[in-house]
C-alpha cells in the first residue's frame, strides 16, 4: 500500500511545550524544553522532516489564549497535514462526558490545581477545534501525564486522523532528568532520526511497535536501578481512517542487521577476541612457567590454566553461534518514490494499490526470495511550480548540504527535500507540458539527475465546470463552443470563474495557452481573490461556502466534484456546507473545443551516483510502467477519471470512471496544434509578474 507523504507548502505544525508553571504545586519540566526545541530541529530539517519552517509554531510555556489561537491559525492553514505536539502537564477533571473518572486537560503555563479546569484545555475542546480544519490528516502527540486517557475521548469523526500519547490511561509519567528531552520524546526523536524499517521512511503506524520496544528497554533499565523513578511511560498509537500510512521522517535505516543483531554485535566481536588471544595468552604463559628458576607452583597454574582454556574453547564455540544472527528470509522491499500533482495524489494511490497486488510486483527481484514483499511506492505530491524548480536545480536535492551557503537568506535557499520531497524514481506530471520545462536543465552538465524515456498513460479533459448549468448552451457528442465564448457566456450570465496558478496548474496552463492563441487573446478571467497554488487548493475553496463560481479544471477533477469516494477530506469536514449530490451544488462539464487535452506522463528519474541498488530500480521502474500500461493498469486509471491514452471517446476499459454521473459525458478529445515552449515561457514569466503585483490574473 503507498504511504502519504505530506506537502509541507500545505501542512502546519503546532509545537507546544510547558517548561514553567506560575504556581507552585506544579513543578518545571526543564526537560521539555529540551525536547520541543530537538523535535522542531527534526521536524523541519532539510533531509528528514516534512514541515516547512515558517509554517510551523513552537510555543514554550504559553498561556492558553496563546495556544487555542495557535491552533485555530494551523487549523485555518493546514491544507494535508495538522500536527499537534503537546508536552507539560496533564490532569484529570471531571467533566459532563466523564464526571467520575475525569476528562484530560492539557495544562497552561498559568494554569492552578484548583482551577484546572479552567485554565487548561480539554482534549474534547482541542478535537472540537481539530473538526473544524479541512486538512486531509490530522496527527496529535501528547507527551504527559493521563494522555493515555485521552483514547476515550472524542476523536474527530469522519477524519484521516492519529492520537499518539506517552502514559497509560490512569498512569503518571517521570518528567525526565532536566538536560536532555524527557523519556517519550526521546524515543520519538530517536525514531525520527533513525528511522524504523529498513528501505522506507518512518509512518506514523511504524510507531507503536518502535516506541513499544524503547519503552521496554527503558523499563528493564529502571528495573535494574534501584534509584531510578518508579513512573515509566507507556506509548499507545490510535489511527482512523488511512492516517497511519502518513509519513513523518525521510529517515530510512540501512538493511543491515537486525536489532538484536546489533545490539549483540559488541558481545560477539568480544567473545571473538578472547577465542583469537586466548591460546597466545596460555602459550606465553606456559613458556614463562616453565623458565629455569620458577618456583614450582607456577608450572602446577600453568597447566591449570592451559586445562580451563582448552575446556572454555568448546563453550565459547557455543556461545559465539548463539549470538551469530541466523540468515534473515526477507530484505527489505525496495520502495520507489513516485512524485505527482496534489490533486492527483489520492487517485494514483489508490491506482497503485491493484500494482502491489499485481504478479509483476510478486516476482522476486534482486537478492530477494520468492514470497517475501518485493516493491512498495511511496506517493508525494508537489504543485508543478514547484516540482519543475526542484527538478531542474537538481543538485540541491541530491546534495542538500550544499545547496544553501550560510550568506544566502533561508526564503532563497532551495531545499527540495522539505518542499518538495524524496528523490523521486518516477514523476507523473498531469501533462507532458511540464517534462518540457525541465527537460532542457536536465541535460546540463552540472544536473544531479537523467530523465528516462517518458511514456503517455492516459489522457483527460480540460473542462469548465459549471454549478447547475450555462442557459442556452446545449451540448452533444462534440464540443461546439470555444473556450473564449464559453466565458464570455459565463459572464453574461454574471458567474464568476476562477482557476488555479498555471505554473502550477496543467489544467490551468492548459487553459491559458488556449486563449493565448485565440484570435481576442482576453486572457484568463480575473479574480478578486488569491490564485489557488493549484487546482487541489481550488477544490478545497469549496469547502467553506456554497459551490458559486465556475471552475476551470481537468476532468478526474471534476470527477471529486461529483463522487465523495473520489473527492478530497476538504469536502466532508464538518466545516464544509458542499453536499454531494445535492441538486443545487451538481456541477455540469463543458467542454471548449480549442483547448487541448491533458496527457498524464510516465517518466523514469535517475540520479547521478545512485549505484547501490540503481539495477533494481531500474527494474522496478520498468515493472510499474509496465503494469500501468496493462489492461489492468488502464482498468484503474479508469476507476479515477483518467480516459484511454489512444485518444478513444470512451473511458479507459470501457466504462464511465463516474458511476453512471450524468452530468460527464466521454466527449472526443480535440485535436490541437502543438505548443511551442516560447509561447508557454512568456506566458509563466507573465503569469509570475502578475502574481508578483499582486494582480489576479495570471
Amino acid at each position: 500500500m503507498p504511504y502519504q507523504q505530506p506537502d509541507p507548502g500545505r501542512s502546519r505544525a503546532v509545537l507546544i511545550g510547558v517548561s514553567r508553571y506560575a504556581h507552585g504545586d506544579y513543578p518545571d519540566l526543564p526537560s521539555v524544553a529540551a525536547g520541543l526545541d530537538e523535535l522542531n530541529a527534526v521536524l523541519t530539517d532539510d533531509s528528514l522532516g516534512r514541515m516547512a519552517a515558517a509554517r510551523t509554531t513552537v510555543l514554550h510555556s504559553p498561556r492558553r489564549e496563546r495556544m487555542v489561537a495557535a491552533v485555530r491559525d494551523a487549523v485555518a492553514g493546514a491544507e494535508d497535514l495538522l500536527l499537534l505536539y503537546f508536552a507539560g502537564h496533564g490532569r484529570l477533571e471531571p467533566g459532563p462526558q466523564e464526571p467520575r473518572v475525569g476528562e484530560l486537560h492539557l495544562l497552561p503555563t498559568e494554569a492552578a490545581p484548583d482551577e484546572a479546569g479552567l485554565h487548561g484545555i480539554s482534549y474534547r475542546h482541542l478535537t472540537g477545534l481539530l473538526r473544524e480544519s479541512r486538512a486531509e490528516h490530522i496527527v496529535v502527540i501528547l507527551d504527559c501525564c493521563y494522555s493515555g486517557s485521552a483514547l476515550n475521548g472524542g476523536q474527530p469523526a469522519g477524519r484521516r486522523y492519529a492520537l499518539i500519547t506517552s502514559s497509560r490511561e490512569m498512569g503518571r509519567q517521570w518528567s525526565g532528568d532536566g538536560r536532555s528531552p524527557t523519556p517519550f520524546t526521546s524515543a520519538l526523536l530517536r525514531v525520527l532520526r533513525e528511522g524504523v524499517v529498513p528501505g522506507r521512511p518512518v509512518t506514523v503506524e511504524d510507531l507503536p511497535e518502535a516506541l513499544g520496544q524503547h519503552a521496554a528497554a527503558d523499563a528493564r533499565r529502571a528495573a535494574r536501578d534501584p534509584g531510578s523513578h518508579p513512573e515509566d511511560w507507556f506509548p499507545n498509537v490510535l489511527t482512523v481512517g488511512a492516517c497511519g500510512r502518513t509519513v513523518l521522517s525521510q529517515a530510512i535505516t540501512s538493511p543491515g542487521l537486525s536489532r538484536a543483531a546489533r545490539l549483540a554485535a559488541p558481545l560477539r566481536r568480544g567473545v571473538a577476541a578472547v577465542r583469537r588471544s586466548a591460546p597466545g595468552r596460555a602459550t606465553r604463559a606456559a613458556r614463562a612457567a616453565f623458565e629455569p628458576g620458577r618456583p614450582w607452583w607456577h608450572r602446577v597454574l600453568a597447566v591449570a590454566a592451559g586445562a580451563a582454556v582448552v575446556g572454555l574453547a568448546p563453550a565459547a564455540l557455543a556461545v559465539g553461534r548463539l549470538l551469530q544472527p541466523g540468515p534473515d528470509p526477507c530484505l527489505p522491499a525496495l520502495e520507489l518514490r513516485i512524485l505527482t500533482t496534489p490533486e492527483q495524489e489520492a487517485a494514483i494511490a489508490r491506482v497503485l494499490e491493484g500494482f502491489h497486488a499485481s504478479p509483476l510486483a510478486d516476482r522476486p527481484l534482486g537478492d530477494r526470495p520468492e514470497g517475501c514483499r518485493q516493491i512498495g511506492t511511496t506517493v508525494h505530491a508537489a504543485p508543478t511550480g514547484p516540482a519543475v524548480r526542484a527538478l531542474r536545480d537538481s543538485a540541491a536535492w541530491a546534495e542538500p548540504e550544499r545547496a544553501c551557503p550560510r550568506t544566502t537568506a533561508e526564503r532563497d535557499c532551495a531545499a527540495p527535500l522539505r518542499d518538495v520531497g524524496p528523490q523521486p524514481d518516477v514523476w507523473l506530471p498531469a501533462a507532458s507540458t511540464s517534462l518540457a520545462r525541465v527537460r532542457d536543465a536536465v541535460e546540463r552538465p552540472e544536473s544531479a539527475l537523467y530523465l528516462g524515456e517518458p511514456e503517455t498513460l492516459a489522457r483527460s479533459r480540460a473542462v469548465l465546470a459549471v454549478p447547475g448549468s450555462l442557459k442556452g448552451v446545449e451540448e452533444d457528442w462534440r464540443p461546439r463552443h470555444s473556450l473564449g465564448e464559453l466565458l464570455a457566456i459565463a459572464e453574461r450570465e454574471q458567474l464568476p470563474v476562477r482557476h488555479a496558478d498555471p505554473d502550477s496548474s496543467e489544467a490551468a496552463l492548459a487553459h491559458a495557452l488556449a486563449e493565448s492563441l485565440a484570435p481576442d487573446n482576453t486572457g484568463l478571467p480575473e479574480q478578486d481573490e488569491e490564485v489557488p497554488a493549484d487546482d487541489s487548493r481550488l477544490l478545497c475553496a469549496l469547502a467553506g461556502e456554497e459551490p458559486r463560481a465556475a471552475l476551470l479544471i481537468a476532468e478526474p477533477t471534476a470527477a471529486m466534484l461529483l463522487e465523495e469516494s473520489l473527492g478530497p477530506a476538504c469536502l466532508t469536514g464538518s466545516r464544509s456546507r458542499y453536499l454531494y449530490g445535492a441538486a443545487d451544488a451538481g456541477f455540469t462539464a463543458y467542454y471548449p473545443n480549442d483547448v487541448p487535452a491533458l496527457d498524464l506522463t510516465f517518466v523514469p528519474v535517475h540520479w547521478e551516483g545512485a549505484t547501490a541498488d540503481a539495477a533494481d530500480r531500474r527494474e522496478a521502474v520498468e515493472r510499474l510502467r509496465r503494469w500501468l500500461r496493462s489492461d489492468e493498469g488502464r482498468w484503474a486509471l479508469a476507476e479515477q477519471g483518467f480516459r484511454d491514452r489512444d485518444d478513444r471517446r470512451e473511458y479507459l476499459g470501457g466504462r464511465s470512471a463516474l458511476n453512471q454521473q450524468d452530468a460527464l459525458w466521454a466527449y472526443p478529445l480535440p485535436v490541437a496544434p502543438p505548443v511551442r515552449e516560447g509561447r508557454m515561457v512568456r506566458l509563466l514569466d507573465n503569469a509570475g509578474a502578475d502574481r508578483r503585483a499582486g494582480r489576479g490574473n495570471p
